[in-house]
């Protein structure tokens, strides 16, 4: 199993700069304010980024940081545009790191729908191992979206859309739910969900 954005056939998932440049459109340019909100994250927290794309939310974290995701492409791109001291990217699936490989705190966005039910709870089942504090879990709410959201997910290789009620039942079998809500990116012309996700202990 893989997590992230993998490879895909649309030319604009092929160009990191320009898949960048278009999400940067959709949102107005602040499309990392929602999760800076819900992680505050501090210089002293670590941070792990499941599924980072190109790497912008590295810049919410004034700390370590180290984002993993299984397109190349965009891994490469992240390392020279953000990559530095504290923070490192990967291509490298999670479900490989070690046991004992811990972070203070998560961001995981628009990758649940990649997942089978199925397949996103042996993710989360690992997800909830990797942090002390808790993840910020960011995906794309489907019953909201309007005609051009519906066109950008229908491009998009995850197919797994699910309502609030029904994500809320999957993430809450490993997690305790706070401050689940809905947002409007400020261009009104995508719709998602965000919670903070923290780790419920194992029986």
């Amino acid at each position: 199993m893989s997590e992230g954005h993998g490879e895909h056939d649309e030319w604009f998932f092929k160009y990191p700069s320009i898949y960048r440049f278009l999400r940067t459109i959709v949102n107005l340019g602040r499309f990392t304010q929602p999760v800076k909100e819900y992680l505050r994250a501090t210089p002293e927290e670590s941070v792990i980024d499941v599924g980072c794309g190109v790497g912008d939310f590295s810049t919410v974290v004034p700390g370590s940081y180290e984002g993993y995701d299984l397109n190349e492409r965009f891994i490469q791109y992240a390392q020279k545009k953000f990559g530095n001291g504290n923070k490192s990217f990967h291509f490298k699936d999670v479900l490989a790191l070690p046991e004992t490989q811990l972070y203070d705190k998560g961001v995981v966005v628009n990758i649940m729908h990649h997942f089978t039910d199925e397949e996103l709870k042996i993710l989360l089942a690992r997800l909830r191992k990797l942090v002390t504090n808790y993840f910020v879990i960011v995906d794309a709410d489907w019953n909201s979206s309007n005609r051009f959201q519906r066109w950008l997910l229908n491009k998009d290789q995850g197919s797994h859309f699910r309502d609030r009620k029904d994500l809320q039942a999957l993430l809450s079998q490993y997690f305790d739910l706070e401050d689940f809500s809905v947002f409007e990116t400020r261009s009104k012309s995508v719709s998602l969900f965000r919670c903070i996700a923290k780790p419920k202990h194992e029986n």
